[in-house]
């Protein structure tokens, strides 16, 4: 293995549909926090080089395209060949100077048929490459507004037909802000934050919901009373049967209905799905990619208690993962919601108080999110955690929601 982390960001269309995922790889070990910011040959986001490495970075977008940074050598290189273009979005790192090298050999790629990103580039000589643009990104936090409003009016007027990308997306007011401006892709962590803070109001569907994941999150549930609320709600039950029919279980005769399920199961599993397809359904307005999100923290903090193999329940950690996006979930306050779901204890400690192993756990996969190495070099160091078995353990969680994948 040629890299030491990858993480994706997701990328959204307009009405908050997944488009594609960025993909941050990097290859070397994570800094220290006092060390000084990396040169260009050794910057925060580093890509692995040879066709077949950086291929194999592609199971993490599930099919979709990856957009994937490329520096100056990777370009001259012709790099991005090696990935089919179906599968490829090339961004040109904001190292890259547009010489005639780099231009050429940018010409050379997009005629091959691959697509083109590059941040604002208002740099004159970057312009023998505008009619290939296909994406051109803004960052809302940084890029001037007279920068943006005079790019975008010598685009439109040479005719390059590019879809604009709003990055820094990091609230639903700024995803309303660069909608009006026009934008139609959009990056940033806006779809993981609440849209406000409403006062809880739970339909009778909600309620039925509320009490099965109160009831999951009980050592010891009431499996019949599990099962009856599963079995009047035909939407789990037909997800239920769908999870256990999928290729995350190596089984010969196919289960088709909920007693066979559940039994084939076992309680813990059942408890964890039934969780996991409640919280997905107290508000099917929200993004898909949200509940994505949600499983793929809860997966890797379970598998981080299970790595430490301490005192710490991997179930419990499990709830922590998957409960720290319900204030998204819910537009809600975290702390009402949980004490409505009757978890006072320590998931309140670790989502609330910020205390606490699960709540380093939380503090890891955040930061890891983000591509926010030194950050998460402290969070490692804090836990006592081998740097080395992080990319296997994120893997391994995307790979487990993908199994739990809600149809939208």
């Amino acid at each position: 293995m040629d890299y030491h982390h990858i993480v994706r960001q997701p990328i959204f269309n307009r009405q908050r549909q997944l488009h594609s995922y960025e993909l941050l790889l990097r290859r070397a070990p994570l800094p220290d926090m006092d060390e000084p910011p990396p040169d260009i040959t050794e910057e925060a986001m580093l890509r692995p080089k040879g066709p077949h490495k950086l291929a194999t970075t592609l199971d993490m977008t599930a099919g979709l395209p990856a957009m994937i940074q490329f520096d100056t050598a990777e370009l001259l290189e012709m790099a991005p060949l090696s990935i089919p273009k179906k599968q490829l979005i090339v961004r040109v790192a904001s190292s890259v100077r547009p010489t005639s090298d780099v231009i050429n050999a940018l010409i050379k790629i997009c005629n091959r048929g691959y697509q083109l990103a590059v941040h604002l580039p208002n740099d004159p000589t970057w312009e023998p490459i505008y009619p290939l643009l296909s994406y051109v990104l803004v960052n809302l936090k940084t890029d001037s507004q007279e920068a943006i409003v005079a790019l975008k009016a010598q685009l439109d007027e040479s005719g390059v037909n590019y879809q604009s990308m709003a990055i820094g997306v990091d609230s639903y007011k700024h995803f309303v802000q660069a909608k009006k401006l026009g934008f139609s892709l959009f990056q940033g962590t806006f779809f993981s934050r609440p849209q406000g803070h409403n006062p809880i109001d739970l339909t009778p569907q909600q309620e039925k919901l509320v009490q099965l994941i109160c009831e999951c999150s009980k050592p010891a549930a009431d499996l019949l009373l599990m099962s009856s609320i599963i079995e009047t709600d035909r939407a789990i039950t037909e997800r239920l049967i769908k999870y256990v029919n999928s290729p995350a279980f190596l089984r010969g005769n196919p289960i088709e209905n909920l007693t066979q399920a559940l039994v084939y199961l076992g309680e813990d599993e059942v408890k964890r799905f039934a969780t996991v397809i409640a919280v997905g359904q107290l508000n099917d307005s929200k993004p898909a990619e949200l509940l994505r999100l949600a499983i793929t923290r809860a997966r890797f903090c379970e598998l981080l208690a299970k790595e430490q193999n301490n005192t710490v329940d991997p179930a419990r950690a499990f709830l922590v993962g998957l409960f720290s996006t319900l204030d998204a979930v819910m537009d809600a306050q975290l702390t009402e919601l949980l004490q409505r779901l009757s978890l006072n204890t320590d998931v309140r400690q670790a989502l609330i108080d910020h205390k606490g192993m699960m709540a380093g756990y939380l503090a890891v996969v955040s930061t890891m999110e983000k591509g926010s190495w030194a950050r998460l070099k402290t969070a490692l160091d804090r836990l006592k955690v081998p740097e080395e078995s992080l990319v296997r353990m994120y893997k391994d969680a995307i790979q487990w929601a993908n199994a739990y994948e809600r149809d939208k």
